[in-house]
Order: C-alpha cells, then structure tokens, then sequence
C-alpha cells in the first residue's frame, strides 16, 4: 500500500511536470513520430513495407532533414520501425494509435519510496578554473532545482577532486549504489572519448539493478538512457538559415578537427543539396590540428587560420563556423581587408559565448535548461518496456545582425 507521503510526492511531482509543460510546447519531432504512428496504425504504411527516405518526409512535412532524423529514430527505438542491411527502414509492426506512444504528459511518477533519492555525477570544477565546463554547472543547477521541486533529495558526486585524487566516474556510481541509491543521473556532455569509462558504468550499474540517465552530446546503446542535444541538426539548420538569406556559396570553417564535426558537415552539406535548387556549392575548411586550443588562445588560433583564407571577393558567401571561437576569428581575419558580416557575407556560429553577443554573431542556444528538464522526466518516470532510450533536444538559432545581408543578392 502507497502511504500518504509517497502519494503527496506523486501528486507533487506531476503538478510540476504539468507546469513546466504549459511553458513547453510539444517537439515538433514527437508530433511527427506519432503522426507515423497514426499512419501505420490505420494501415496506410503496411508491416514489412519499406518507408519513404527521409529526406522525402523531411519535404513532406515540411522540416529539416535533422528534425526527420530524430522522429524517424524515436520510432526505431519503440520497435515500430526496423533497419534492414540493405539500408533500407521498414515497418515492424502496427501498433494501437494510443499503443506504445511516448507520453511525456500522462507518464506518472514512479511510487516506490527510495525514488525521492537521486545520484547526480559531474566533472564540476570550480568557475574561476580555466578548464571549467560552465555547461555542466548550468545542466546541474537545473537538475537540482527540478528535482527539488518535486520533492525529491539529490545526492551530487563531483567527479573533479582536488589532485592527487581523481576518481573514475564507475567508482563514483558504486560510492552512490552502496548508498542505496538505484537512480543515477550522470551529466557527461562529451561522450566521444570517454566510452571505455561509460562501458565500466554499464557493467556496473547492470549487476546492480540501478537506472543511469546521462546527459550528453550523443545517443548511447543501452543499457543506457541518454538525453543529449542534437549536435548533427545544427550543420543542417545552419545551411538552411543561410540560404534562406540568399547565401550561394556555403563554407563550413574550423580551425582545428574533430570527429564529432563528421556529421555536422554532412548534414550542412545534405542542406544545401537539397535547399540550394543547384545554385549553391559546399566546402569544408578544416584545420589539421585534431584538438582545439585552450580558451584564451581559440579566436587567435581561428583567426591566423583564416587569414589566408578570406578574400576580397565574398559575394553570395555563407560560413558555418565550427563553434563561437572560430567564427570570430573569420570575422577579424574578414574585418582586416574591409568585410563587414551582415554585409558583405554571412556567419555563423554556435555554443552563444557571450563574445558573440558583443560581435552580433548568429549563433546556436544548446538547450541546457531542456535537457535538464528532460533527464528529470525520465528519473521520475517508471522504466518503459521496449519503449525509446535516447531523447534528443534540438538547439535553436539566435539569428543576429551577422547573417542578415543588408544589400539584394
């Protein structure tokens, strides 16, 4: 029997999810998925049928091809769609239209006692540390603000110790599972080169029974549930914001390189064949060096590297710029012969620095307070069977002064 406490908390729990939801209008990925949903249900899409590409329903439903990618995904996950070797998706099955659909609004809080017990796991190091991820610090605040709202207590693990002690992020789980605690959030925003530490996490979380929610740059295999932002949509969105401003020679410009820009650049460069009605060209221009410079030297680093780049003639010029850093390094390197962004070419940029502010650089918000929000619903939400394990958070643009051309293409 649920007491009256447990049952206070659950009533707690679900006023809040259902206020932030009022300000939080539904994705527009989710609507589509569950549109297909809809449409395999009624049998307009047939088991064992192959689905249309999805560049074709990207067009169809009017999004971008990242949009599509993530509905088409969410629907991968639930076992409604299937990926054959020949490339090919392919409907799986037809569930009920109310079967089997991910719910956010109507998902109830889980009951049992110890739910009100969250682990938090972050490399945190202190703000004024020169190699301090304020990403984390903002993603942490507001996974403990949420949980608090719902009556929840959190228990933080800091990763980053003061040396000689630094612990493995496993170990830190196993300090917290001996705790008794079976719900585990680990916010983790770069997951490219830490798989050998997650798969510890996994085999250690596995042999405990616990639930591990990581907040990342990238979907994870299971078991784990991972709320990340969609790194690969941002080089498709920015292409398509370019050329909707005329832009009719698109470069994406890094100083430096990096495999999680791979699918970046083929997304920008996807945008602009399918957007650019044949009159637009894609180039990428990336740098040899594999890691980026510390902060204080990044916009330097990119500014020598595009010195040799920019040229007088700029007409019709749109840059993806890597991140913040290297976009305003072009626009020094750019100002130097007497180009004006906005102007004479468009740019832009992501990660919103507040240098980019200052410079009225176009640039991409990673939705840090959505993830948080986001990770909180899966740690209060019971396990779903077969159900999705990845959520993925589109980032946004801050369309500034730096991609609207003032004079007629």
């Amino acid at each position: 029997m649920i007491d009256c406490e447990t049952v206070q908390m659950i009533s707690t729990v679900e006023t809040t999810l259902r206020r932030s939801r009022e300000f939080r209008p539904i994705k527009i990925s989710q609507q589509i998925a569950d549109d297909l949903r809809d449409k395999i249900a009624s049998g307009e899409f047939i088991p064992g049928s192959s689905m249309p590409s999805r560049r074709a329903l990207a067009r169809e439903f009017g999004v971008s091809l990242g949009t599509m990618q993530e509905a088409v995904n969410a629907l991968i996950d639930e076992g409604v769609l299937t990926v054959r070797s020949t490339a090919r998706t392919e409907v799986a099955n037809v569930p009920a239209a109310s079967e089997n659909r991910l719910a956010p609004a109507t998902q109830p809080a889980i009951a049992a006692k110890d739910a009100r017990d969250i682990g938090i796991v972050c490399d945190l190091k202190p703000r004024n540390n020169p190699e301090t991820n304020i990403w984390n610090h903002v993603i942490v605040s507001a996974i403990e603000r949420e949980l608090m709202a719902c009556g929840c207590t959190t228990h933080f693990f800091n990763q980053y110790k003061y040396p000689p002690v630094w612990p493995n992020s496993a170990d830190a789980l196993s300090i917290l599972l001996d705790q008794n605690i079976k719900t585990v959030i680990l916010v983790f925003p770069d997951s490219e080169y830490s798989m050998p530490a997650l798969t510890r996490w996994s085999r250690t979380a596995t042999a405990a029974d616990a639930r591990v929610i990581v907040v990342c740059d990238r979907p994870l295999p299971q078991p784990f549930i991972s709320v990340y932002w969609l790194n690969d949509a941002v080089g498709h969105e920015a292409a398509a914001h370019l050329i909707a401003q005329g832009c009719q020679r698109i470069v994406f410009f890094s100083h430096y390189g990096a495999r999680w820009m791979t699918r970046r650049v083929e997304t920008a460069r996807d945008a602009v064949e399918a957007l650019g009605g044949g009159t637009c060209s894609f180039e990428e221009i990336i740098g040899d060096n594999p890691w980026e410079p510390r902060p204080a030297e990044r916009s330097e680093a990119a500014y020598r590297f595009a010195r040799g780049l920019v040229h007088k003639e700029c007409d019709g010029l749109g840059v993806i710029a890597a991140n913040d850093f290297a976009a305003l390094g072009w626009m020094k390197a750019a100002a130097e012969i007497g180009q004006e962004a906005g102007r004479d070419y468009a740019i832009i940029g992501a990660d919103d620095m507040v240098e980019a502010r200052e410079a009225d650089l176009s640039t991409f918000v990673i939705p840090l307070e959505a993830l948080a929000v986001e990770t909180v619903r899966q740690a209060l939400s019971p396990p779903a069977q077969n159900g999705p394990t990845n959520f993925g958070i589109q980032a946004h643009i801050l369309a500034r002064k730096s991609t609207r051309l003032l004079r007629p293409r």
